[in-house]
């Protein structure tokens, strides 16, 4: 991959508090979303998605293309856009699964991630969505099958403090989304200890109306929590023995143990 980063940079980019996901309400439904930096140059596009993708602007020599799809769920339109990085049918047949557990393949010129999150719905219900990252030498791909308002803080970020990006090789930056996915989790296990302490409340209270219903729905929440966030850790733990990923070793190893916080807390009611 691209010249490495220095291991003892920081960067605004990394927040140290959870944040939350962006409002999506006017969000386009089928979008691709481009950044495009090197050492001197950062510019960002968005193209809207219909029928027929978008003319996405090509890279110069030297510049890292991270390319955020959101919504191109069309098998046709999908293999069109990543011709040109020879991305293999198996992953684009992963990329349009919705039920995919995290891991990590190797495909030699690049290395593709899956992962899931999650949030609780309006009615109290856990959903998940699915997010997938293909890490190349000189491109980053990232993948939602609707928009989830998960990366827009991450783009605006950059948008507004490039110099934290300019220079960074691909390995970083997919760091850099793989670290607002695990935040992702501890948002969604505030929502899942609130749910517990409203349990806690009502049977000290003697309030048990349909409680038993709700310590179930809790402890298939805590069984799906604790099913995703062990496959996680094994993804960084592949990633962290990796070369280009050798100068993130210590921040591939917090992403780990950000992993067990949540993954143990979800016992609480399990």
């Amino acid at each position: 991959m691209s010249k490495p980063a220095n291991p003892v940079e920081t960067t605004d980019i990394l927040q140290d508090q959870a944040m939350q996901r962006s409002n999506t309400d006017n969000a386009p439904r089928s979008a691709i979303h481009q950044t495009l930096y090197s050492a001197d140059t950062f510019v960002q596009y968005d193209y809207l998605a219909g029928k027929n993708l978008p003319d996405i602007t090509r890279p110069q020599e030297g510049q890292i293309n991270w390319l955020h799809f959101v919504g191109i769920n069309d098998v046709a339109l999908l293999k069109h856009a990543l011709e040109p990085y020879g991305i293999h049918e198996l992953v684009i047949e992963d990329i349009l699964s919705r039920k995919q557990r995290p891991k990590i393949e190797d495909y030699g010129n690049y290395v593709f991630t899956a992962a899931q999150v999650y949030h609780y719905t309006s009615t109290g219900k856990l959903h998940s969505d699915q997010v997938y990252v293909i890490i190349g030498k000189d491109f980053v791909l990232s993948f939602q099958q609707k928009p989830l308002g998960l990366f827009s803080h991450l783009r605006r970020q950059m948008h507004e403090n490039p110099h934290n990006i300019l220079n960074k090789n691909t390995a970083f930056l997919a760091y850099c989304l793989l670290d607002r996915i695990v935040d992702d989790y501890f948002i969604v296990l505030e929502s899942y200890n609130n749910r517990v302490e409203v349990i806690d409340k009502s049977l000290f209270k003697n309030e048990n109306s349909d409680i038993l219903s709700k310590i179930h729905r809790l402890k298939r929440d805590a069984v799906r929590l604790r099913r995703t966030l062990l496959p996680l850790r094994d993804v960084f733990y592949q990633l962290a023995v990796r070369g280009d990923f050798c100068h993130f070793q210590r921040r591939i190893d917090r992403l780990s143990a950000r992993c067990v916080r949540p993954q143990y807390a979800a016992y609480r009611i399990a």
